[in-house]
């Protein structure tokens, strides 16, 4: 996974018949013989994603936006998510695990809802994934935290998931997902 190369996501709303390259806030019109085969593509048709700016995934039935920011710490990030009506995501099933992965592939390090390998939604973390884990409750950079085992996402590491200080350290990208009834 460290080789992995960038990509373009688009984002495909079929009420507006527009496209959005994620992170950019200008649409742009297609029509469907302009649409590259190695493009990911999200089809938005849920209520409730389009309004808020979620990114449906039919599968899973989950609204997801990946928000980038200057920097939150892991509760930070989990209650920007929660006054936005969802949580930080959290990844159960190997099918999820790939639709985050595509969703994320332009990503290097974000925050998820995993903490002390327990899920926001309380269930326990099973590598479903068979990823390389580095769950040590310890974050050599920030030592006085005394919560070190909020996890991120590292793409591009040998260690796709690790824990790390929830309320010193910051990213700048969190996923937040809305779970659809």
């Amino acid at each position: 996974m460290s080789n992995r190369e960038p990509c373009s996501a688009l984002v495909w709303n079929i009420l507006e018949r527009t496209c959005w390259i994620i992170e950019s806030p200008e649409p742009m019109t297609i029509d469907a013989d302009t649409v590259m085969t190695d493009l990911n593509m999200y089809v938005i048709w849920k209520e409730g994603c389009t309004n808020i700016g979620y990114y449906f995934d039919s599968l899973t039935n989950t609204c997801l936006k990946l928000f980038s920011t200057s920097g939150k710490t892991w509760h930070d990030a989990r209650t920007h998510c929660q006054q936005n009506g969802g949580d930080l995501i959290t990844i159960t099933t190997a099918q999820k695990w790939n639709f985050v992965n595509s969703f994320l592939s332009c990503k290097s390090n974000i925050w998820i809802g995993l903490k002390a390998e327990q899920w926001v939604n309380g269930d326990p973390f099973i590598n479903v994934f068979h990823l390389l884990t580095q769950f040590n409750n310890y974050d050599s950079m920030y030592t006085s935290d005394t919560e070190q085992n909020c996890t991120v996402v590292y793409l591009r590491s040998v260690y796709v998931f690790q824990d790390e200080s929830c309320n010193i350290r910051v990213r700048g990208d969190y996923l937040c997902e809305i779970t659809m009834s």
